[in-house]
């Protein structure tokens, strides 16, 4: 797209345009997507509050994918919940083409099609019979996977290496590894980081990298709870937009480190929407307050030319 927009603009003011317009879209279609999930009036500014004054949610404007990522993930989520198949499809190929974590994007849109077809106690029979008649939403679930393939066969023409954006993790020299490094060896790493090194800068990125893991891990955690309690209206829905908020959020960390977390959970929806939902005031607006300062904070060092996610 920047290739696009580069013949009229400069390549980072295309960058830019494209990430502004997503944005603009983002808050647009979100709260739509809100609305059909029934988040009451009341709920949905503070969510609003909670996406726009989360840390980093200053990488929205970059020149980065997670502008664009979003406005194509909520735009999946709410035509699918809408019904609206082919777009849904298309949508969800784009998405798998714009980000690796895209192709997850089948979690959601199979509870989902699963809601469509009310298959909850049936026998596999009756719902083999009832997607057959039926064809569309479990079409839908191909999207992703398409997407990616052809990103994939794009790599594979282009530089002969199918899995290419995983092999070259090493070189952003930003302690990404390619062989699987589990959770716990994750969590040991800033552990030990903490106890042994120097309080600096990067000490610091690396507490804040570690805070804002374990409260988004927290905070799904609890709704995930909520979930397992009924709370909830569209329950499997629900359940597919947590589940894909924790790929989201685990994901990256088998590279062996939670570096560019805090920019990565922006697309982690059951996230904000959870956050945005809680009953206590105090709580909310201690943790808005944080949000701000940690914010500015980042921001500062960011326009400096430091790597803060």
């Amino acid at each position: 797209m920047i290739a696009v927009g580069s013949i009229a603009f400069q390549p980072v003011l295309a960058g830019i345009l494209i990430s502004l317009c997503s944005f603009v879209g983002i808050l647009i279609i979100l709260n739509k997507y809100l609305a059909a999930l029934d988040v009451k009036n009341n709920n949905w500014y503070k969510i609003y509050a909670a996406f726009l004054l989360f840390p980093t949610s200053f990488y929205l404007l970059g020149v980065y994918t997670e502008s664009l990522f979003l406005l194509l993930l909520v735009s999946s989520l709410y035509t699918m919940h809408k019904k609206k198949y082919f777009l849904t499809f298309i949508l969800s190929v784009l998405a798998a083409l714009t980000r690796f974590v895209g192709i997850f994007l089948v979690i959601p849109l199979f509870f989902e099609a699963f809601t469509v077809y009310g298959l909850s106690g049936q026998s596999p029979k009756f719902i083999i019979q009832k997607i057959i008649k039926n064809m569309k939403p479990a079409l839908t679930l191909l999207g992703a996977p398409i997407g990616f393939i052809i990103y994939s066969i794009f790599l594979w023409k282009t530089t002969g290496d199918p899995i290419r954006f995983f092999n070259n993790l090493p070189d952003f020299q930003t302690g990404r590894q390619t062989d699987l490094i589990l959770f716990p060896q994750v969590m040991f790493r800033y552990i030990k980081i903490f106890l042994t090194a120097q309080m600096n800068f990067q000490y610091f990125i690396a507490a804040v990298e570690f805070a804002v893991f374990l409260l988004v891990f927290i905070v799904l955690s609890y709704d995930l709870l909520k979930i397992y309690r009924k709370e909830y209206k569209h329950l499997l829905v629900r359940l597919g937009l947590n589940l894909f908020s924790f790929v989201n959020l685990l994901l990256p960390t088998f590279t062996g480190t939670f570096t560019s977390l805090p920019r990565y959970v922006l697309t982690s929806l059951s996230f904000f929407i959870v956050l945005g939902e809680i009953k206590h005031k105090q709580i909310q607006i201690i943790l808005f307050i944080l949000f701000i300062v940690l914010h500015i904070i980042l921001f500062t060092y960011f326009i400096q030319g430091y790597f803060v996610s």
